[in-house]
């Protein structure tokens, strides 16, 4: 082999090992414990740690400020204080919904009214992620 493709080849196992790279784990979570009880929990008895994506408050925002079912499609998206849920103020998460297609009609397949009133309903993707 030539000198510079071992020097090549050294330095990529150097820099993969040095490399920081992103950790994600699940921490395994026994139902006899109080922490697997509470609202931070998520899938089934296992709670999330490290990594870059959004934590729990960020749905937990997101769900008491959009997640109000009783509002009809078609209804204001943006800045809509009635998409709000009642209880909004109470948990300390206050504005508006910022979702511009929150109550839009419009769609592939199924319109995002209807995707956004899935997600928010017990067990779909908002819920479940929200730890509610």
């Amino acid at each position: 082999m030539k000198t510079s493709t071992i020097a090549f080849l050294v330095l990529a196992a150097v820099l993969a090992v040095i490399a920081p790279s992103p950790v994600a784990a699940y921490e395994s979570m026994l139902n006899d414990e109080p922490e697997s009880t509470a609202g931070g929990t998520l899938r089934g008895g296992a709670r999330r740690l490290g990594g870059w994506w959004n934590d729990v408050e960020y749905w937990r925002s997101i769900y008491y400020r959009c997640c109000n079912l009783d509002q009809d499609s078609g209804s204001q998206s943006k800045d809509n204080p009635n998409w709000r849920r009642e209880e909004a103020v109470a948990e300390n998460y206050p504005g508006n919904c910022k979702c511009p297609v929150r109550g839009s009609e419009n769609g592939w397949g199924t319109s995002y009214f209807e995707r956004w009133q899935s997600s928010c309903q017990e067990g779909g993707k908002i819920y479940t992620k929200a730890g509610i």
